[in-house]
C-alpha cells in the first residue's frame, strides 16, 4: 500500500488524470442509475388459486388442492421446495409453497402455469368450464407469482358529468392508446365503470329433457364469432332435430355481471392503473406519463378531469431524498469532527475530497454490476460514509 502512495506522489501528473477520469465516470454512471424503492428480488413464493363452483370444502381438498399440492411435490421436491400450505373452503382452494432463496422462480412459474392448464392435471370438469361462465376469470386454476414489480407504478381516475359506461368509453378510445405509447409501459388497464356484454342463460331443465351436457354448451358459446343481433344468435344451432340456443337459453345484452365500480372524492369514476416494464427506471416512466397524461387532459372536454390518485415515484423521491440529506449531513458532520479532532486542514481536506469520490466510485460500480438507487443501496451508502472515517 506504501508503495502505490510513494508511486501517486512521484507521478502527480498521471494521478490527477486517473482522479478526474474516474470521477467523470463515476458521475457518467451515477447518472445513468435507476432509482427504485425497493431492489429487483425474486422473491422465492408461488400461490396458485381455483374456484369449484357449488363444491364442499371436502370436495375442493380432494378434487382440486390435493392434485395441485402432488404436482408441486412431485416436480420440485429436493429442487429447492420448502413447503406447501394449503386452504380448502366452499368453492375455492388455494394451495401456497415456499422455495429457497436462489431458486429459479421464473422456471417454477411457467411449470405451473403450463401444468394448470394441462390435461394431465385431473381437476374436475366445472373447474375447467368456470372462465367460460365468469370473463373476468381467463384462467382457472391461476397461478400467481409474487413479485414486488407487480405493484402498479401510477394510477389515474377520470371523473366528469357523463356515465361510468360513457367513461370507460373514452379511456378506452383516447387515453389508453396514448399512455400505452409512452416508452417503458408494459400494460394500461381499466378499473371500474360498467360494462355491457352478452349474457346467455341457460335453462338447465330444458337441457336435460333435450339431453344437451352443460359442458358442450359453455364450449360452443365460448367458440361464438362476432353476430350481427341477438335473433341471429338465438338461431345457432346446438343439437339435433333443429334445436337452437334460443330453445335452451335466453340472451340478452345487459351489464355485466361482477362489474366493478370506483368512486374518487365522492363521485363515480374510472380509475386507469398502469404498470411498467421491469427493466424501466420507475421515476423517469412515472415523469413521462403524467406529461403524456397532462396532454391527454387537454385534448379532453372541459367537464372532464383526468387526475393522479396514486404515483409510485412520488414516495420514491421523498424517501431517498431524505436518506440522502441524512447522508450528506453525516458527511458534514464527519469532516467537521476530523477537523476540530486532527486541527489539521490538510487532514481535512483529504476527506472531504475522499468521502464524495468513494461514494461516486461506489455508483459507478452498481451501474456496471445492475445495482439501483433504492432505499437499501443508500442506507448502506450512509453506513459506509461513516466506516470511511
Amino acid at each position: 500500500m506504501w508503495y502505490l502512495t510513494k508511486l501517486a506522489l512521484k507521478s502527480r501528473v498521471v494521478t490527477i488524470f486517473l482522479a478526474v477520469l474516474i470521477a467523470a465516470a463515476s458521475i457518467w454512471g451515477t447518472l445513468q442509475l435507476k432509482m427504485e424503492m425497493i431492489p429487483d428480488i425474486q422473491l422465492p413464493y408461488v400461490l396458485v388459486y381455483a374456484v369449484y363452483p357449488d363444491a364442499t370444502p371436502d370436495e375442493v381438498e380432494a378434487e382440486v388442492t390435493v392434485p395441485i399440492e402432488r404436482v408441486i411435490w412431485d416436480e420440485w421436491e429436493g429442487k429447492g421446495l420448502k413447503h406447501i400450505n394449503s386452504t380448502s373452503a366452499d368453492q375455492i382452494s388455494v394451495v401456497f409453497a415456499e422455495f429457497d432463496f436462489g431458486t429459479d422462480m421464473e422456471a417454477v412459474n411457467a411449470f405451473l402455469e403450463t401444468t394448470m392448464g394441462s390435461a394431465e392435471l385431473d381437476l374436475p370438469q366445472e373447474v375447467r368450464d368456470f372462465p367460460l361462465m365468469n370473463p373476468r376469470v381467463k384462467e382457472n386454476p391461476q397461478v400467481l407469482a409474487l413479485d414486488p414489480s407487480m405493484m402498479p407504478l401510477i394510477a389515474f381516475s377520470l371523473a366528469g358529468d357523463v356515465t361510468t359506461e360513457q367513461l370507460g368509453v373514452i379511456v378506452q378510445e383516447q387515453v389508453l392508446p396514448e399512455l400505452q405509447a409512452v416508452e417503458g409501459i408494459a400494460q394500461a388497464q381499466i378499473e371500474g365503470g360498467e360494462k355491457e356484454q352478452l349474457l346467455v342463460t341457460l335453462d338447465p331443465g330444458q337441457m336435460n329433457e333435450l339431453g344437451l351436457p352443460m359442458s358442450e354448451l359453455l364450449g360452443l358459446i365460448s367458440t361464438i364469432p362476432e353476430y350481427g343481433s341477438i335473433g341471429e344468435l338465438e338461431s345457432i344451432p346446438v343439437g339435433d332435430d333443429g334445436v337452437t340456443l334460443g330453445d335452451v337459453a335466453e340472451t340478452v345484452v345487459g351489464p355485466a355481471p361482477g362489474t366493478m365500480l370506483s368512486r374518487v372524492d365522492g363521485d363515480n369514476a374510472v380509475i386507469i392503473v398502469v404498470m411498467k416494464d421491469k427493466a424501466a427506471n420507475t421515476v423517469d416512466v412515472a415523469n413521462a406519463v403524467r406529461e403524456r397524461a397532462e396532454t391527454v387532459e387537454l385534448a379532453l372536454e372541459d367537464t372532464l378531469e383526468l387526475s393522479v390518485v396514486f404515483d409510485q415515484s412520488e414516495f420514491i423521491e421523498e424517501s431517498i431524498g431524505q436518506l440522502r440529506n441524512m447522508a450528506l449531513i453525516g458527511a458534514a458532520l464527519a469532516i467537521v469532527i476530523v477537523f476540530l479532532f486532527l486541527a489539521a486542514f490538510r487532514a481535512s481536506l483529504v476527506t472531504a475530497l475522499s468521502i464524495p469520490f468513494s461514494i461516486v466510485i461506489g455508483f459507478l460500480v452498481m451501474y456496471f454490476s445492475g445495482i439501483t438507487i433504492n432505499l437499501l443501496t443508500l442506507s448502506a451508502m450512509a453506513i459506509a460514509v461513516g466506516r470511511l472515517i
